[in-house]
């Protein structure tokens, strides 16, 4: 995959500790930023597909779903009557 150059400016601290762990990971230091980056994405990614199904979720008739349980356990009771 073809790689870009840049420059950036962090705290001296937290380059310091980000320095340890790519020793420790036998990472280049390029190497940690873009694995720290490429999660950091998946997690943003992750958290708006999570807000996104919560506003579909927050549309839904809770009282269907209430009933729609009570009948499902109803039934599994039905199947399983030792189990339950």
């Amino acid at each position: 995959m073809p790689a870009t150059k840049t420059a950036v400016s962090i705290d001296n601290t937290l380059f310091q500790k980000a320095e340890q762990v790519a020793s420790e990971l036998e990472l280049s230091r390029s190497g940690l930023y873009a694995l720290a980056i490429g999660e950091f994405l998946e997690r943003y990614e992750t958290r708006s597909i999570q807000q996104q199904i919560n506003a579909v979720l927050a549309d839904v008739d809770d009282e269907a779903d209430l009933l729609f349980l009570k009948a499902a356990r109803q039934h599994l009771g039905t199947l399983l009557p030792n189990e339950w």
